[in-house]
């Protein structure tokens, strides 16, 4: 996929989820034949600004079986996920890393 198209697509999905329309904008995190780490905190953070917290943090765990490595920006998202659903624990572990 062109370095375009997936910035493309990187916009689009944090577009949908902005407007609330996170399940528009998974339908197309799902199309992309290339995903990394923008494409998924996109994602992760659009699931976070619509309170679908358990959702950001399974797509999280699915980037580490990935061996995809996070970043800061997915480290905020993951933890405001985890400070959402008082999830102290698994806040915690994920700031270890």
């Amino acid at each position: 996929m062109p370095e375009r198209n997936l910035v493309s697509c990187i916009a689009m999905i944090t577009g949908y989820a902005q407007d609330g329309r996170v399940d528009e904008a998974l339908k197309l995190f799902k199309k992309m034949p290339l995903r990394n780490v923008e494409s998924c905190n996109a994602m992760i953070a659009g699931y976070v600004h619509n309170g679908r917290n358990e959702e950001a943090l399974k797509l999280f765990r699915e980037m580490q079986r990935h061996d995809m490595k996070p970043n800061s920006m997915t480290l905020a998202s993951v933890i405001a996920a985890c400070a959402d659903l008082v999830a102290l624990e698994q806040g915690l572990e994920i700031h270890e890393k």
